[in-house]
């Protein structure tokens, strides 16, 4: 069992936990060039991809991202190493941060 957590704990958001259980389908590391959205992401952060990259979740995001969301949803808030970040509220009125933020500083919540 893997689990994902975020590097850096963000003011007001409880520290998130998922569990992947992607190991148990995936005995090794498989190329992820063909794999997009979600499941890349998880593949990705969770080191199931024969690629070098970087997991980006839990990450501090600019104070210019996810300007799709209405600033009623958006809130800014910092890290416990003093940096600002963006969160989101959820419609239970807590705020989190599984957000993936594309390069034209939109943001895609992932669930």
């Amino acid at each position: 069992m893997l689990h994902l957590e975020t590097q850096d704990e963000i003011l007001g958001v409880e520290k998130s936990r998922e569990t992947i259980m992607f190991n148990r389908y995936f005995a090794s590391r498989m190329d992820c060039n063909d794999i997009f959205g979600e499941l890349y992401i998880y593949m990705m952060c969770t080191g199931q991809c024969q690629q070098s990259a970087q997991c980006f979740l839990g990450k501090p995001l600019p104070h210019t991202s996810c300007l799709n969301y209405p600033t009623e949803k958006r809130a800014m808030t910092i890290t416990s190493s003093g940096l600002l970040t963006v969160v989101l509220q959820k419609s239970d009125g807590t705020f989190h941060q599984n957000i993936f933020s594309c390069k034209n500083r939109n943001c895609i919540e992932l669930h």
